[in-house]
């Protein structure tokens, strides 16, 4: 039955022009170099191809995995049954307006960092050595060296409709890190992003880069 439900997944998925593969090994895509077979491995590179990945597997009814850079990902040889998703390369956008940064949720941590600290925005720094994505940040409210996602200001979040939704985060700094449970539509922010062309370089350098 599940055979027959991957073929008709695969057929949604080309006749949708979504990119995607039938075992793909996992060893690849984790940072361990570890991992056996995905059934499908799906990996739509924007927004609209991803609600679209979403919408197709939620429709077939097969388990669904999504992994972000693949850091610390243990995958055992016989690999991830069902459907794995990651996220392409136009879905890891950085920009930058002002003392705001704007990231897919593809985007490596080490390289949102970076992009502050190349506009000469100090804020982001602490997240630089973390070796993941952004989508997992969000999901995990990921931290180092004192410091948490409280940075952010909004993202967007796919739902089960599947349908995007805008959140804005309301997080105090004593919070517990419980993620995506802290999150409430209702536009508050909590920390904006500063001018320090030097500051936040010198940390990375001298914490990071040693």
């Amino acid at each position: 039955m599940q055979e027959q439900t991957i073929t008709a997944l695969c057929a949604a998925l080309t006749a949708q022009q979504l990119p995607f593969a039938q075992g793909e090994p996992l060893a690849p895509h984790t940072t361990f170099k570890i991992g056996g077979p995905a059934d499908v491995f799906v990996t739509p590179d924007t927004e609209q191809g991803l609600v679209a990945t979403l919408d197709t597997c939620y429709r077939c009814d097969l388990p669904l995995t999504i992994v972000g850079n693949g850091s610390d990902l243990l995958v055992g040889d016989k690999g991830i049954r069902g459907v794995v998703v990651a996220l392409g390369e136009g879905l890891s956008n950085i920009t930058v307006d002002g003392t705001h940064v704007t990231a897919a949720a593809g985007a490596l941590l080490s390289d949102v960092a970076a992009a502050a600290a190349e506009a000469g925005l100090t804020g982001m720094e602490p997240i630089s050595g973390i070796p993941g994505s952004v989508g997992g940040a969000c999901y995990m409210n990921a931290g180092a060296y004192g410091s948490h996602y409280a940075i952010m200001d909004q993202y967007n979040v796919i739902v089960l409709a599947p349908q995007v939704r805008t959140y804005y985060n309301e997080m105090k700094a004593d919070t517990d890190r419980l993620g995506i449970t802290l999150l409430s539509p209702k536009g508050k922010q909590y920390i904006d992003l500063t001018k320090d062309p030097k500051g936040a370089v010198a940390w990375i350098e001298e914490n990071l880069e040693a």
